[in-house]
């Protein structure tokens, strides 16, 4: 899941937790998995932002149920930078 869906799973887990004190082992007791790499997903057009529904450009974000073209289309104009590298550092390369 991710970052901003963490409270949801605590809440299942807690809700899973009581009905099984009460009622024997019914349910699995869910733990949230966050991997910090990928816990939030970044606007395409502003990789400092979210991407949010709420986002000042269309371009920037993906719909479910956006076109496999259309999709395609808003990766391959996302702002990337010129550095000839791929890596992982949040702090000086967002």
């Amino acid at each position: 899941v991710g970052d901003d869906q963490k409270q949801h799973v605590e809440l299942t887990r807690d809700l899973a937790e009581r009905f099984n004190s009460r009622f024997g082992e019914t349910f699995t007791v869910p733990v949230p998995m966050i991997q910090q790499e990928t816990a939030r997903i970044y606007d395409l057009q502003n990789p400092t932002a979210k991407m949010s529904k709420s986002a000042e450009s269309d371009a920037g974000v993906l719909w479910l149920l956006d076109e496999p073209s259309v999709s395609a289309k808003k990766v391959m104009r996302a702002v990337t930078d010129s550095e000839g590298s791929v890596r992982y550092d949040r702090e000086n390369k967002p």
